[in-house]
């Protein structure tokens, strides 16, 4: 099985944008990033994710089972801030929010203005306002 690597150009993107210390802490921030967004979405949504996404920037499995009810009481934004700050060990939610903007100015850097738009329709309202201002 072939490791695939995070391009020099997105590494640089995430570290300037995110304020990481090094190429190892930004292509955690990535992935926490993508793991968190993946696993809030609804199946037909991840589907649509995984399509978006380059090779580099695809969720990992996990051992457990995780599925977001359709129904679910708690907004996607609450749930995907939550996970970033357990996998990220945050302390706070602006400091999860910091990153996850950093990310998707990342994202929105290296995406066709198709893409953009396409990754837009997979936020809630309060993450899409921060994918808008990132």
């Amino acid at each position: 099985m072939q490791l695939i690597v995070m391009p020099d150009y997105f590494i640089a993107l995430v570290t300037q944008y995110c304020g990481a210390m090094n190429e190892d802490q930004a292509a955690r921030y990535a992935k926490s990033v993508v793991d968190a967004w993946y696993f809030t979405l609804p199946k037909e949504k991840q589907d649509a994710l995984i399509k978006l996404l380059p090779d580099y920037l695809r969720p990992k499995k996990q051992l457990f089972l995780f599925s977001r009810k359709q129904n679910n009481s708690i907004d996607q934004s609450k749930i995907f801030i939550s996970r970033l700050m357990i996998d990220l060990s945050k302390s706070s939610p602006d400091e999860a929010e910091y990153i996850a903007s950093g990310i998707m100015k990342s994202l929105k850097v290296i995406s066709s203005p198709e893409k953009k738009f396409a990754l837009s329709k997979l936020f809630d309202d309060k993450l899409l306002e921060l994918y808008i201002q990132a």
